[in-house]
């Protein structure tokens, strides 16, 4: 694995305010319609994907949760 996965970090926004992100929201960070978070969710698999050089299984199984999670959401925005 990575030994990203579950690590946080501190993200200041525009207007001044900090937010504790883990990895993987960070990578979906900015999302804010279905079609975004399918192309995202596309991308980043593309990269992390564990049959990939260079890939991780583990980051690759939090992206996929974080999708789903994000897709069920999706009927709120």
């Amino acid at each position: 694995g990575s030994g990203l996965v579950g690590s946080e970090m501190c993200i200041r926004d525009r207007d001044g305010t900090e937010n504790t992100l883990t990895v993987v929201q960070l990578l979906f960070r900015g999302v804010n319609n279905p079609l975004a978070l399918r192309k995202r969710y596309r991308d980043l698999i593309k990269i992390f994907h564990p049959d990939n050089l260079f890939g991780d299984g583990e980051l690759a199984g939090q992206i996929n949760k974080e999708y789903l999670k994000r897709k069920q959401e999706e009927r709120f925005w």
